[in-house]
């Protein structure tokens, strides 16, 4: 079924915003994101729920009485830059999907809870859905992080969970964790059952 943005979801974002554990827009693109915002958030506001952002690259919070000049839409004259955590701590968090994907990546990279930007998923609305989940779903989302200047827990790993042999060889070669892991996995139990499995 196809509703349009606002009358069509407020009171499912409404109920599921009284909760207190956030909800998701997902649009296609930051100028739907930041339009539907402007739009919808005098009215959440005057209901007392914050109204977050997400786009590429920047986040903001809706706030009645800040006037950013620069943007020539009034709908959005009315977001007020801030962290991508506080954009994610309003009631009704606008967003791309790239940037929600992202996000929960990013976040799933970081090695102190402090450095989370997203709570825990609650509820979400997909404005758009044929092209987000049929077009933009056929782009994978890949995020990477540099790897690290010391390998000496590749060896570490190598010395202590393979066998004396695969040990040489990935020692002697430099063999990266990834493989290393595939030399203990073919001396495992498990896929010698594997392998007896395929010829049944």
């Amino acid at each position: 079924m196809k509703v349009k943005t606002f009358g069509g979801t407020f009171y499912h974002l409404f109920l599921n915003a009284l909760t207190g554990r956030g909800v998701h827009v997902v649009t296609v693109n930051d100028y739907l994101a930041q339009r539907d915002a402007g739009w919808n958030a005098p009215v959440y506001h005057f209901l007392g729920m914050s109204v977050g952002v997400i786009i590429a690259d920047a986040s903001f919070l809706y706030d009645p009485e800040y006037v950013n000049e620069e943007h020539t839409d009034e709908r959005m004259q009315t977001l007020k830059p801030c962290t991508r955590k506080q954009a994610y701590q309003a009631d009704v968090t606008y967003g791309t999907n790239n940037e929600f994907g992202f996000d929960y990546l990013r976040d799933n990279m970081v090695n102190e809870v402090d450095f989370l930007r997203q709570r825990e998923l609650n509820f979400a609305i997909v404005d758009e859905v044929d092209s987000i989940l049929i077009d933009e779903a056929r782009t994978p989302l890949i995020i990477s992080a540099p790897a690290g200047d010391n390998p000496d827990s590749y060896y570490q790993f190598a010395k202590n969970r393979l066998s004396p042999r695969s040990r040489r060889l990935c020692t002697r070669r430099k063999t990266p964790l990834r493989l290393a892991h595939r030399c203990w996995y073919r001396k495992s139990p498990a896929y010698a059952r594997y392998r007896q499995s395929l010829f049944r």
